[in-house]
């Protein structure tokens, strides 16, 4: 029987449904030439490789090198990567001409997938002499040095995670990054180490970064306010997100000095986010966020407080008046009244997330229960320079 046949415009229609699963497009792929071509544009658009194993990569790279049209229709790749001991020469080889082949990515993600973590692999060599110019990059994979050769040649790229260990350092010895290095990011996602070290090198385009989130695990006191003080040779920055671990043995440095210390140093930020993973065997003593803090043009405000591990219960925050709906719902009035530009609070407890707004009708603040998007600082609205100097928006 001849199959029944449809124009491309009728394919398309189809193959764009929200409906349709990967496993349904896949299908489609059989089912005629015309829907084929159409299912597969939409297949290879996002390519995802989770799971961190030798064959799968190799599988992906060989059939990409035999159908090689395929690798234009690649925007995003995130390849979650072996150890770089369990790899040869030869797979290294196939990845390289497979990345060559994408040379219209715009979005790559390279993943440490296998334990310890430490992303220290040293052959990213094979990122090297291709011709897509990104917009982000994301990596825990590669060491950091690796990469500067590859980093100065992405002029484009605008959004930079790379999240090594938390000591790792960016300048080797004298050979510092060069002036014209990334000279459109705006973004930066990395560890306070790196955002220490970038302080001390004069290039202009850490001025145009105007997001920021940086980790530190088991932080001294004083890495913490040079990190603050680092600060300063970004931006000026419109959003901030902080992600800090610290060893149950140490205190660690409260919400409301590093809210405080960051609003010292950028009382301009429109989005501020506090990470505290710490997991204390005792709770705090004081109140959440005792005192006022000096932002400008603050308007969310995301903080997950240190959390509480009692013998035998589960997980509660460290703060006592965060326990309940009455003494939260008082915090959340105090910060915002001291607060006026603030139009979102969010607490993050182990129990639920919190989210309070202001009753335009009551003048009071409303209490929900909220979903949190951990990429939201990274998605803020910038400011129009041209419209930077009498205000806000």
């Amino acid at each position: 029987m001849t199959p029944l046949m449809f124009p491309p415009e009728i394919c398309s229609l189809i193959c764009t449904s929200p409906l349709l699963s990967h496993s349904d497009l896949l299908a489609l792929c059989h089912v005629s030439r015309a829907f084929r071509a159409e299912a597969e544009r939409i297949l290879y658009t996002s390519i995802n490789l989770p799971t961190p194993s030798r064959r799968a990569l190799n599988s992906w790279c060989t059939s990409l090198v035999r159908r090689p049209h395929l690798g234009a229709r690649i925007i995003t790749l995130s390849l979650t990567m072996p150890s770089q001991t369990s790899l040869q020469a030869d797979d290294l080889t196939r990845l390289t001409h497979a990345l060559h082949l994408c040379i219209n990515l715009r979005d790559l993600t390279i993943l440490d997938g296998e334990p310890p973590f430490f992303g220290n692999a040293v052959q990213a060599w094979v990122l090297e002499g291709h011709t897509f110019t990104l917009q982000k990059f994301t990596n825990t994979y590669f060491t950091t040095n690796m990469l500067r050769d590859f980093l100065q040649s992405q002029k484009s790229l605008t959004t930079l995670s790379h999240r090594p260990s938390s000591s790792a350092h960016v300048i080797d010895g004298t050979r510092l990054p060069r002036k014209e290095t990334l000279p459109n990011l705006t973004t930066l996602d990395t560890s306070a180490s790196i955002v220490r070290e970038l302080a001390q090198v004069d290039l202009e385009s850490w001025k145009s970064v105007k997001r920021l989130q940086y980790f530190l695990e088991n932080p001294r006191e004083e890495d913490e306010l040079a990190t603050f003080v680092a600060l300063t040779s970004f931006g000026p920055l419109e959003s901030l997100s902080i992600e800090r671990w610290q060893e149950k043995t140490q205190v660690g440095m409260d919400v409301a000095i590093i809210a405080a210390c960051v609003a010292a140093q950028m009382p301009n930020l429109k989005y501020l986010r506090i990470m505290d993973y710490t997991y204390l065997r005792d709770g705090y003593q004081v109140s959440f966020l005792p005192f006022p803090m000096r932002f400008t043009r603050l308007r969310t405000l995301v903080i997950k407080p240190a959390t509480v591990t009692p013998f035998l219960d589960p997980p509660i925050s460290a703060y006592p008046d965060l326990l309940q709906h009455t003494r939260r719902l008082e915090v959340a009035e105090r910060i915002m009244n001291n607060l006026s530009t603030l139009e979102s609070l969010v607490l993050i407890l182990p129990e639920k997330n919190y989210g309070f707004t202001r009753d335009e009708e009551g003048g009071g603040v409303v209490q929900s229960e909220v979903e949190v998007d951990d990429d939201a600082w990274m998605n803020i609205q910038l400011m129009d320079g041209l419209k930077n100097t009498d205000g806000d928006e």
